[in-house]
């Protein structure tokens, strides 16, 4: 069954919609839920867009209804990949879908091995999937050597202080990394819980850090911590 130019856009729309109503009915007329070959045509949309149009505008719906009827459907950390939508555009209740349809997809790691589905999560402002994941008690493993790391990367992308907080309840590992890059992004509700909580001495790269930022405030904490670190230990020695 070759698809018009127009019905395919029906289609997609029907998907970003979520007329599950009309999805149903395509599948039903194209025979794909029961063998047919349109999800491997070029003619007609794929199975991997229709997917991807359902999580991209959160329509939990149709997610449930594809998974349910192919589900076989491939959900992992490849370039361009589903889960990388659902991670980047998230929805509590469409990640529940998929998290029920698959419960591995909560510790998928990248081929490339820069990131895991914990870290992929963190690189958006929204708390909601990095919640869900620590609540079930994701591994914290430093996957995605090559960035930040989860802790680093919610940091980065603006994820809120409850969850870099939780994040180090759970396990995250506080470094001086860390802190340059709450510098650099200048969230300083976050530096200074990190230097409550994190690497003892920060008279090095961080300070240099600081100062590059121009940001008062910054180097001004990060002086101040700095100074009562010197302090502390000439009291030791004296």
């Amino acid at each position: 069954m070759l698809l018009s130019v127009a019905v395919m856009e029906e289609i997609l729309e029907a998907c970003a919609a979520g007329n599950a109503d009309r999805v149903r009915q395509f599948v039903s007329d194209s025979n794909a839920d029961r063998g047919g070959d349109w999800i491997y045509h070029a003619e007609h949309p794929s199975l991997q867009e229709l997917m991807a149009v359902a999580l991209y505008h959160r329509k939990a719906a149709i997610v449930e209804y594809l998974l349910r009827t192919f589900p076989k459907i491939r959900i992992d950390l490849h370039d361009f990949s589903l889960l990388k939508i659902a991670l980047h555009y998230p929805d509590l209740e469409t990640f529940r879908v998929v998290y029920s349809h698959d419960p591995g997809v909560a510790d998928c790691e990248a081929m490339s091995g820069t990131g895991n589905t914990l870290i992929e999560s963190c690189r958006s402002d929204d708390p909601t999937i990095p919640n869900l994941l620590l609540d079930r008690g994701v591994d914290l493993t430093e996957a995605g050597i090559l960035r930040n790391g989860c802790l680093g990367d919610a940091i980065q992308y603006g994820q809120p202080l409850d969850l870099i907080i939780k994040i180090v309840k759970c396990g995250g590992r506080i470094k001086e990394n860390e802190t340059r890059i709450a510098a650099n992004y200048g969230r300083i509700d976050v530096l200074k819980y990190l230097l409550s909580n994190g690497p003892h001495d920060i008279r090095g790269g961080l300070l240099k850090v600081a100062h590059g930022t121009g940001n008062k405030e910054i180097i001004s904490l990060v002086e101040g911590r700095a100074q009562n670190l010197t302090k502390r230990e000439k009291k030791k020695l004296s």
